[in-house]
């Protein structure tokens, strides 16, 4: 006989809810921010989605949510956008060039943030921000 589940599979469910009202509450999200509040350590991420779909499944979604949360801030300038290329390399398993796969094309989406981050620094330079009437017109967006 093994020991004791320290956690139950209620506790885990109620875990994969905190874990996606987090997601969706801080600016981005951190497996190891979440697990430190909560008490316990970011490994225990995994074993909860070992054990649980649903954990499973909220684990999944809070590493989408924080993949868009970063290239959003990266695309608004709200970070600069070699922080994000260095933190989606890190957690969301970004690479610099495109892996070789000749049946398929792929895009190199590190060059499309530089990109517009290079266009968002041209737009600032001529005192249009996030803010300003023009900043989607600049930028091709037609809002409606």
């Amino acid at each position: 006989m093994g020991r004791p589940k320290k956690y139950t599979q209620q506790f885990i469910e109620e875990e994969a809810k905190a874990l996606l009202a987090y997601a969706k509450r801080v600016p981005v999200p951190f497996e190891k921010e979440f697990s430190s509040k909560r008490g316990y350590s970011s490994q225990r991420l995994s074993e909860f989605a070992k054990e649980s779909e649903e954990f499973s499944e909220a684990l999944k979604k809070m590493k989408d949510l924080q993949e868009v949360k970063i290239v959003k801030a990266a695309l608004t300038g709200k970070v600069i956008a070699s922080v994000a290329i260095f933190t989606l390399k890190n957690v969301a398993g970004w690479r610099d060039a495109p892996q070789d796969n000749k049946n398929e094309k792929q895009y190199d989406l590190i060059d499309v943030i530089k990109k517009v981050a290079a266009e968002e620094e041209e737009l600032r330079k001529k005192g249009i921000t996030t803010g300003h009437p023009d900043y989607y017109k600049e930028i091709g967006i037609e809002v409606v």
